[in-house]
């Protein structure tokens, strides 16, 4: 099976105009992946099409969970935000024996961007490791639950996307399939070309499109 970008409001102008709002002052918090290990994180990449690497604040730490990174996140850094991208801020969480401080620290960022009227993009939790995941299938659900009746929070479903891609699966970029680990070469984090894709998705959901979940 391949997964595919749904979505048609790419090409209105009004559209464009708004993304391009949204990404100017980005806020990208979360772990390696924001952190741009091995490749540019893709909000970074999203962002970079619409404003300056100057505006950007990155805060994000590779291997900690959200109550290193999201947690510790003062007004301060949300101050002339446009959108908060947390792609993989509750990664690490998802090994904790506990998800309940996890789902505060979650709680907390949903209410800021909501407070701000901002965009909140978050990813949900793949079973890369699932033996060690105790905590995953929690958290997924909350976040999930968290963006359901909020019109302004996202959430790119990399669960469903690793569990596609693990049963063979693949991802269609520009007539090509690829795999799993095509993608994630060392099985945990992504390199370039899943970068640019997961990239795209966050543009086609912050233009109001859909992606499959």
């Amino acid at each position: 099976m391949a997964l595919m970008i749904f979505g048609g409001a790419a090409t209105a102008s009004a559209a464009q105009k708004n993304i391009q709002q949204i990404l100017e002052t980005p806020l990208i918090t979360g772990a390696s992946v924001s952190a741009n290990y091995l490749s540019a994180s893709p909000g970074q990449v999203a962002a970079l099409r619409y404003t300056e690497a100057k505006n950007l604040k990155v805060i994000a730490k590779g291997g900690k969970t959200s109550l290193d990174t999201v947690a510790k996140l003062s007004e301060k850094d949300f101050e002339n935000r446009t959108a908060i991208i947390a792609v993989d801020a509750f990664f690490w969480d998802a090994v904790r024996p506990s998800a309940d401080r996890s789902l505060e620290v979650l709680k907390n960022l949903v209410a800021q961007a909501k407070r701000r009227n901002i965009p909140l993009v978050l990813g949900d939790i793949p079973a890369l490791m699932p033996a060690y995941q105790p905590s995953a299938a929690k958290l997924n659900r909350a976040i999930h639950e968290a963006c359901k009746t909020d019109a302004n929070c996202y959430v790119l479903p990399f669960d469903h996307m690793a569990k596609d891609l693990l049963f063979g699966g693949s991802i269609q970029i520009d007539g090509k399939a690829y795999t799993l680990f095509d993608l994630l070469p060392d099985g945990l984090h992504i390199n370039k070309l899943a970068s640019v894709y997961v990239a795209n998705l966050i543009e086609t959901l912050l233009l109001g499109g859909q992606i499959p979940h």
